[in-house]
């Protein structure tokens, strides 16, 4: 937890937000985002229907936002795949290095190797949003560290969300509608929060909202079924991990 709260204080740096937001084609995504606001108003006219502008704006700029950083931004990476002969590379081993940021956490190395060429290839799952800029690939962990990253660089209030049974994602704060929305830039998902539950068949515990300035427990927002979820979330654990949000 203490690394997640670092890690997300990183993100109020301004030399790394700008950084994050040099890549940001800004125009397209904006010029997208009306054109789809344009499509819906004049539909709503034929059907002599009000529209809520402003909100669909936001909507709208937010797929977009998520539809370039899916397809044009960042790379996915299930296995390493070798250069040279075009075939997925075997995970042989897993370690640990220590990170040369500050505050300084170990990250997890993925070794790969070619069962043809016998090619090394490591996969770092790094914890630092400078060196994902670079990269810029990963699994959901660095994708939705980067797309918080950016949503911040916009101006947006963030959050980085952790669910304990194996997820990451965004929330946005609207302030046009007062709210936080959910945000999934690995699955191209706005305002979606019963996905994993009720899409996934999830059995979720605990999912916890991680800003610069306060961490909540958001679980409930992502359920439709909390009785079940209430007797997932043994007392004892509520307890440990309430203390370890306040301290």
């Amino acid at each position: 937890l203490n690394r997640l709260v670092d890690m997300v204080l990183t993100y109020e740096d301004k030399n790394l937000q700008m950084k994050a937001l040099s890549a940001v084609p800004i125009r397209d995504i904006t010029d997208r985002a009306s054109q789809r606001l344009r499509a819906e108003q004049k539909v709503a006219r034929e059907l002599k229907k009000n529209l809520e502008e402003a909100e669909l704006y936001e909507k709208y700029f937010l797929h977009e936002l998520i539809d370039w950083f899916r397809k044009d931004y960042f790379s996915w990476v299930d296995v390493r795949t070798c250069k040279d002969c075009n075939i997925d590379m075997t995970l042989v081993r897993d370690c640990l290095r220590q990170g040369s940021s500050k505050p300084s956490y170990p990250y997890n190395i993925e070794v790969y190797e070619c069962s043809m060429c016998g090619l090394v290839s490591e996969f770092p799952r790094y914890h630092d949003a400078n060196m994902l800029l670079n990269t810029k690939e990963g699994r959901c962990s660095e994708w939705v560290q980067i797309f918080t990253l950016i949503v911040r660089a916009l101006g947006w209030r963030a959050r980085y969300i952790y669910d304990f049974t194996d997820h990451e994602w965004t929330e946005v704060w609207s302030s046009v509608t007062n709210r936080w929305i959910h945000c999934d830039p690995c699955e191209g998902l706005v305002d979606c929060p019963l996905v994993y539950e009720v899409g996934w068949g999830k059995e979720l515990t605990f999912i916890l909202a991680i800003a610069c300035d306060d961490i909540q427990d958001v679980t409930w927002r992502y359920s439709c079924n909390h009785k079940s979820l209430s007797a997932r979330r043994l007392p004892h654990l509520e307890k440990k991990y309430l203390s370890k949000i306040l301290q």
